[in-house]
C-alpha cells in the first residue's frame, strides 16, 4: 500500500477533527453564570451565647417577655439568632402569663417574631377564676409585639377536665382568645 502526502493529510486532518468533538462533547455543559457572588463571611455567627437570658420591656418599663436558652447564635446576614432549647416567658399586667418551651427557635429581629420549633411546650397559668392551659404542637410562630401566636400544626389543648385537638391554632394572649382552625376534636370529663 502506498501512503501519499495528501493522504497522509487527510488521515492527520481526520484525527485532529476526531480528537477535538470527543473533547468539545467532553466538556461539561453550563447552565448559565450566577451573578451574585456568596459572601461566606455573612453565613456566619458573629457572636455565642451560653446559658443566656434576655428581656424585652414595652414603653412603660415593664417587662414584655423574657427570652432564655441553652445557646444562640447570631446571624448578622439574616438579621436573626438561632436558639436551642429556648424558653419563652410572656407577661402582661393583670393577665396570665404565657410560657413556651421548645428544642429549637428562630428569633427574627426585624418583625420580632419568635419560631419555635420541636416538641413545643405552651402553658397559660392559672389566674383567679381562669385554670392553667397546656398547650403542645410541633411548632409555632410568637408575635411578640402583638402577643399572638399561630400554627398550622396539629394541635392537643388542654385544661381542668377538657381536651381540644385541632390541626391550627390562633391565640391572642392579650385577651385569652383561641380560634381552632380544622379538624377539632373535644374530650370533656364531668364529674
Amino acid at each position: 500500500m502506498k501512503w501519499n502526502i495528501s493522504g497522509t493529510l487527510l488521515l492527520i486532518i481526520l484525527l485532529v477533527l476526531a480528537i477535538s468533538s470527543f473533547l468539545w462533547l467532553d466538556q461539561p455543559e453550563t447552565i448559565g453564570v450566577q451573578t451574585d457572588e456568596v459572601d461566606m463571611a455573612s453565613l456566619k455567627a458573629d457572636y455565642y451565647l451560653e446559658n443566656f437570658e434576655t428581656l424585652a420591656y414595652d414603653e412603660s418599663g415593664r417587662v414584655q417577655y423574657r427570652l432564655k436558652g441553652d445557646t444562640l447564635l447570631h446571624y448578622p446576614a439574616n438579621a436573626a439568632s438561632e436558639i436551642i432549647a429556648p424558653v419563652l416567658t410572656i407577661h402582661q399586667p393583670q393577665r396570665p402569663s404565657w410560657t413556651l418551651q421548645a428544642r429549637a427557635g428562630w428569633l427574627a429581629e426585624n418583625d420580632r417574631s419568635v419560631r419555635l420549633n420541636g416538641e413545643v411546650q405552651i402553658s397559660r397559668s392559672a389566674l383567679q377564676d381562669q385554670p392553667a392551659v397546656e398547650i403542645t404542637t410541633s411548632e409555632v410562630l410568637v408575635r411578640t409585639e402583638e402577643r399572638q401566636l399561630e400554627t398550622d400544626a396539629e394541635t392537643e389543648i388542654r385544661s381542668d377536665g377538657w381536651v381540644l385537638r385541632s390541626t391550627g391554632l390562633r391565640s391572642d394572649m392579650t385577651d385569652g382568645t383561641l380560634s381552632l382552625l380544622s379538624n377539632v376534636r373535644a374530650t370533656y370529663d364531668h364529674y
